[in-house]
């Protein structure tokens, strides 16, 4: 009988799991950035 586990059995889906993670937030908080430097250097633009 196969049972659904919330950790991964091997060290590459540990990997994988973590590095989605760590890269899901730094890729929200760069598309943030990015979009208020947009709006920041946009003539005229008072944010």
């Amino acid at each position: 009988m196969k049972r659904l586990s919330l950790f991964p059995r091997s060290l590459r889906q540990l990997v994988t799991l973590s590095f989605v993670l760590i890269l899901l937030p730094l890729l929200v908080l760069a598309w943030q950035a990015w979009q208020s430097l947009n709006a920041l250097s946009r003539p005229g633009g008072a944010y």
